[in-house]
């Protein structure tokens, strides 16, 4: 019973580490040499392989195999897979599966699959565990034993289809990770296209990163550096901040630099832990000397949506600015849409450069009176 116990803990912990390891890694490649290093710490697998299905095409990938020759590869894609019981049993029922729980030995040994294809390496037991990820089959794994007096047992199967499920978090992860890499990707681009002056500053990073636009910028400054970090070094906020600071220009001239700060995935809270505080994405802007809002602008909208306007321009959210003005939120959000709508513009930082440098925006006429 002791030695039983100690021997469940023993692979318990041993799962555990396998866990770890394949969910740390970094592409499928790297997924598939850490499933062949630690598999046979887990189970009996002396021949194993992992393929993946192609979305597009349905191809399979094989992108693991140890102790499997190309020969038995071919013939199994050209004539086995399609003739495969197990398989085809552990596609439709999603789960594990071992040949000798299917099959008795003699009906496997005489078998098309077997006299043609599996006793090119005496396979005697196999077991298929399929990789399920949002209730699709993208991959399976197969283990094979050629001991006779070794067959796969329950336990066997039920600890394949538990590292099936570890493999198919880990490829879900992945999936994930490309997903956001290809959006951060396509952000970049656009805002690079857009010539916006972007940094943005990780909780890990040295540096911060710059956009073309934002080194262009800073190049215009006497003292880059002391500015840019004076604009940053902002209070801890979870919101949205806008901040302005005097500069000294590198040909003598003075001018204000603007800061619209807001978090890149937002501060959250769980339940009973900590906020947790990601990347922080910053907009700058140069302009000359401070002006007022132009009256042509303020001149469009009703004084209640000039005190909007004026607030927002502040940096302020749609809730504090309801505060402010002891208005409702929804009554705010109303404004700054029809604010919107009469200047013709669609952002608060478009809003924020007409009423603090209308001079700078090209701003078109006013959409209508103040009506």
């Amino acid at each position: 019973m002791i030695g039983h116990l100690q021997q469940r803990r023993r692979r318990d912990a041993q799962l555990l580490g396998f866990a770890q390891a394949m969910c740390g890694a970094s592409s499928v490649g790297e997924l598939a040499r850490r499933f062949d290093d630690g598999l046979p710490r887990l189970l009996h697998a002396p021949m194993r392989g992992m393929y993946f299905l192609d979305p597009g095409s349905g191809r399979v990938a094989n992108v693991s195999r140890v102790n499997v020759s190309d020969v038995f590869l071919a013939r199994y894609e050209r004539f086995g897979r399609q003739r495969d019981e197990v398989l085809a049993h552990v596609t439709e029922n999603r789960r594990a599966a071992s040949l000798t729980s299917l099959m008795s030995v003699p009906e496997w040994l005489e078998s098309p699959l077997y006299t043609r294809v599996c006793h090119l390496h005496r396979m005697r037991d196999v077991i298929v565990a399929p990789i399920v990820v949002a209730d699709d089959v993208v991959g399976t794994f197969h283990i094979s034993t050629s001991l006779p007096d070794r067959p796969y047992r329950p336990d066997d199967v039920r600890l394949a289809d538990a590292v099936a499920r570890l493999i198919a978090t880990a490829v879900d992860g992945l999936g994930h990770r490309a997903d956001l890499e290809r959006q951060r990707d396509e952000a970049v681009t656009a805002l690079e296209l857009a010539d916006t002056a972007v940094v943005v500053c990780g909780p890990d990073e040295i540096e911060p990163r710059l956009s073309a636009a934002a080194r262009r910028l800073l190049a215009q400054l006497a003292d880059p550096d002391a500015a840019l970090f004076g604009l940053l070094a902002a209070p801890p906020s979870t919101g949205r901040t806008f901040r302005r600071l005097d500069v000294d220009l590198a040909d003598g001239r003075r001018a204000e630099l603007r800061a619209h700060s807001g978090p890149a995935t937002g501060a959250t809270a769980a339940a009973g832990r900590p906020a947790v505080h990601g990347a922080v994405v910053t907009v700058l802007d140069l302009v000359g000397d401070h002006v007022e809002p132009a009256a042509e602008v303020m001149g469009a909208l009703t004084p209640r949506e000039q005190d909007v306007a004026r607030l927002v321009a502040t940096g302020l959210t749609d809730r504090a600015v309801a505060e402010r003005l002891h208005l409702s939120h929804h009554t705010v959000s109303q404004h700054v849409k029809r604010i919107y709508r009469k200047l013709g513009i669609a952002s608060r930082v478009e809003l924020t450069a007409l009423l603090v440098a209308p001079s700078r925006t090209g701003w078109p006429a006013a959409r209508g009176s103040a009506g």
